[in-house]
This record gives structure tokens, sequence and C-alpha cells, in this order.
């Protein structure tokens, strides 16, 4: 089947994202539904802040912006980057979270333990996939921050709060608001690449993302 011009298809060719939802394609390859009436496929598609197309040149990247204002939480000990970074997500402190749940604001857990903790804040997981800067930018929108597991010693969990850039993996920059150092934190910009890099590195934890 033909997608639109502007359009990225879904992998059965079936369907053409318009930067909200998934819309289908007709059997024939030539037309679009757009939710109300059948289109032409070589009509372009709506375009996106946050989509990607294909050309015969390769992938053809549209800016992405997407912020939230989010207040940085420091954590208070060594290992309480996990509660920091929740407590960032439900307007709490470190300790607060951890009081809640009956757990320790200087104790070490896993994804087993932080889970049900989050799933008592109310916080939802999501469960990643590999992609580019839209994909962030798409949960970022749809979600508002997220609780994220990147590489550190060996895991650290931050919040990131915002993308923008021309959609590129080195010219998009994300936002993180990082707990660590202990009763400091500090709000980072870094490039995709790198957030992509940290964000793979950290998949051992088996973490999902969180959001409220």
């Amino acid at each position: 089947m033909t997608a639109p011009a502007d359009a990225r298809r879904s992998e059965d060719g079936n369907y053409w994202w318009d930067g909200a939802e998934w819309r289908q394609l007709s059997d024939d390859g030539h037309h679009y539904w757009d939710g109300a009436q059948w289109h032409p496929a070589e009509d372009s598609a709506p375009a996106s802040s946050s989509s990607a197309a294909v050309s015969g040149g390769g992938p053809v990247c549209e800016p992405v912006s997407v912020h939230h204002s989010v207040s940085l939480v420091a954590q208070p000990t060594d290992t309480s980057c996990w509660a920091a970074s929740i407590a960032m997500l439900v307007g709490e402190t470190p300790q607060a979270v951890v009081d809640r749940v009956g757990l320790e604001i200087d104790g070490s857990y896993g994804w087993d333990q932080i889970e049900p903790a989050a799933r008592q804040w109310g916080l939802t997981p999501l469960y990643p996939a590999c992609g580019m800067p839209d994909l962030l930018a798409s949960w970022l929108y749809q979600h508002g921050p997220l609780w994220v597991v990147e590489i550190g010693a060996p895991y650290h969990a931050v919040v990131v709060g915002g993308i923008e850039g021309d959609g590129t993996e080195d010219g998009t920059y994300v936002t993180v608001y990082n707990p660590w150092p202990p009763n400091g934190g500090a709000v980072e910009q870094e490039t995709f690449r790198k957030f992509e890099s940290d964000f793979e590195l950290g998949a051992g934890a088996n973490a999902a993302l969180l959001h409220r």
C-alpha cells in the first residue's frame, strides 16, 4: 500500500499516523480514511510537530517541543533517587513517599519493590520501547513528566520533563531533573543520543517508566 507522502505507516501497511492516532488505509492502497471520509493517498497527511516521514534520502525528522513544569527534588541519601523522583511527580518529599509505602529512605530497592510503592502513589507504569525523539515527545505529551531509570551505580532514577529540537538524535535535547547529588540535585540538558544511551544501559533494572 502507498501511504500519504508525509505520513508514517504501520508495520502491516494498513494504517498511517496523523500525529495523534493511527488512521486506516483503504484495501486498494490508494485512499486513506481521515475519520469522516476517504481521500486519495497522494494527498498530504496532516503535519505533526513530532513525526518522522521517510523519503528517498532516508528519514526526514520533524521538530519536537514538549515542556512540563517540574519542581526539582534532591535525594537526601545515596540510594533514595527513586523516592526523590517519585516525589517530583506527586509533589511530595522523599520522606513522605517512603513513609506511605512502609520503606526506608536509606534503603536500596529494586523494581519489584518500587513498582507497588509507585502504584500506591497513583502512578502508572509505561513499558518502554526504543524509538526516535518523536516517540519520547509523544509520551511526554500524552502522560506528562516521566520517571525513568538510566545507568548509574548500577542504576539511577530521574525525571524527564521536556524535549526540544529538530527531531534528530544530536539536534534534540532532553530536560532531565536529576535528584543527584544528595541534598543538591541538578536540572540537566542532554542530547537525545546521550539520553537514549543512558536509558538503554539502564534496561538491566527491568523497570518501566512511571507517569501520573
